[in-house]
């Protein structure tokens, strides 16, 4: 039964080993991903209605990103609905009338331009309709190209892998073959009875 347990510890201590190095090397040969921000004034007009102006920010965080809002852009990005979802993610703050727009790509120029397309396309849908909400909308701060990526460090990586391996060591472990039960034992001396006898 010990050796047992101790053949239990040594796959799973093997098994994290591996998991965590599959992790780091996934992490290493994975490309690197680049995040770029801009930020979107809203304004209200015919006064200083602040709490209206952080509403239709919340509003238009939640629309920035679809296709039918931002397509008139003109860029064929814009029209692409799963590549805006997969990339682009817009919020508001909860008390200040501003709007979010973080753009996601392989590369730091991409990812900027994304980003100042959403914005841009935004601010124009918005100020369209600016005579009917009576809000206006600028672009506050222009996204830049990072300097750095955005993937995270490869220990999170590595740590999945570490959980994920034991987790399979764990159900083959749970899954191995039955130990077949033991045979009941006699008394020295004594003759087994026949079934049916």
């Amino acid at each position: 039964m010990r050796a047992r347990l101790t053949d239990r510890r040594l796959w799973a201590a093997a098994a994290l080993v591996l998991g965590a190095a599959a992790g780091a090397v996934f992490w290493l040969l994975a490309p690197p991903g680049y995040t770029s921000e801009a930020y979107v004034a809203v304004v209200a007009e015919g006064g200083d209605d602040g709490a209206r102006a952080v509403h239709f920010a919340q509003a238009y965080a939640r629309i920035a990103a679809k296709p039918a809002i931002v397509a008139a852009g003109g860029d064929p990005f814009l029209a692409n609905e799963d590549l805006l979802r997969r990339t682009v993610q817009a919020s508001a703050s909860p008390d200040a009338p501003l709007v979010r727009i973080g753009a996601s790509a392989g590369d730091a120029a991409l990812a900027a331009r994304r980003a100042n397309l959403v914005a841009d396309a935004l601010v124009a849908y918005a100020n369209r309709r600016s005579a009917d909400t009576r809000i206006r909308l600028s672009v506050f701060a222009r996204a830049l190209p990072p300097r750095s990526p955005a993937s995270p460090s490869p220990l999170p990586h590595a740590g999945i892998g570490a959980a994920a391996a034991l987790l399979i060591c764990g159900i083959v472990c749970l899954a191995g073959p039955a130990r077949p039960a033991p045979a009941p034992r006699t008394a020295p001396g004594a003759v087994p009875q026949e079934v049916g006898a």
